[in-house]
């Protein structure tokens, strides 16, 4: 039986996205192959010594317990089960999922079993990966990453795998928008989504500094007016949790 480290699982909403609003149990692993100028999420970037159930959806110190890492699939169906007793979407987050594909292939059937959906959000930059397991999944939101937010780094050759990939799913790609973003950067990412499945819903999202997104109404607009020239389906996204004070 394979084991991961895992940095939290906590029950909340789904924050952003499609699914914005919808009750969820986040299952956060730690670990990531990036380094996304804009990530909010750097505490799990390394593997924890322990990690940190939130149960029934608190936010605070009341429920908040540690379990020793790294953990196995029986391990997190538990913790899961802890946290939404009633079978609800699983979001599968990070870091980044997909460096645990072995364990994820283990894992997910035990939480379908119990009834869960099960919902991958990725870095979409490990397509190989992703295809061991795709089977075992509802839903994916794919992280589509612009240059500026990767220090220049140019990762669309593996974003258009990654698109490839997710034929046949059930899928979003998501765009994060921050201040440094180009309108030349917007238009070079619609082309690669156009290129792959242009009616796949692409999801713009502006970085957020605390509770406020970095990025404001008259850049997000044009921004969709850009991509629209190339895309079916375009939408705007916050992160409501983090205006809401939410986990």
């Amino acid at each position: 039986m394979t084991s991961a480290y895992v940095s939290e699982v906590f029950s909340s909403i789904q924050g952003e996205g499609i699914h914005a609003g919808r009750p969820a149990v986040f299952v956060r692993f730690c670990g990531c192959n990036l380094a996304c100028s804009y990530c909010d999420t750097g505490y799990a970037r390394d593997d924890a010594e322990a990690l940190v159930v939130h149960a029934n959806g608190a936010s605070g110190e009341a429920g908040r317990r540690q379990v020793p890492n790294p953990v196995s699939g029986g391990d997190l169906v538990d913790l899961v089960k802890e946290c939404c007793p009633v079978p609800d979407v699983v979001v599968l987050t990070g870091g980044e999922p997909l460096l645990h594909a072995g364990f994820l292939r283990d894992a997910l059937p035990g939480l379908r079993r119990s009834g869960y959906g099960l919902h991958l959000e990725t870095n979409g930059t490990l397509a190989e990966a992703f295809a061991s397991v795709k089977d075992l999944l509802d839903f994916v939101c794919m992280d589509l990453k612009l240059p500026s937010t990767q220090a220049g780094v140019d990762l669309m050759a593996r974003h258009r795998d990654f698109l490839a990939a997710l034929e046949g799913m059930r899928a979003a790609v998501k765009v994060v928008i921050t201040p440094e973003a180009g309108d030349d950067e917007i238009d070079y990412a619609s082309r690669v989504v156009a290129g792959a499945n242009g009616h796949l819903p692409v999801l713009l999202q502006p970085a957020f500094a605390g509770s406020r997104p970095t990025v404001g109404a008259e850049r997000l607009l044009r921004a969709q007016a850009l991509a629209r020239r190339r895309l079916a389906d375009v939408r705007i996204s916050i992160q409501m949790h983090k205006v809401l004070g939410a986990r």
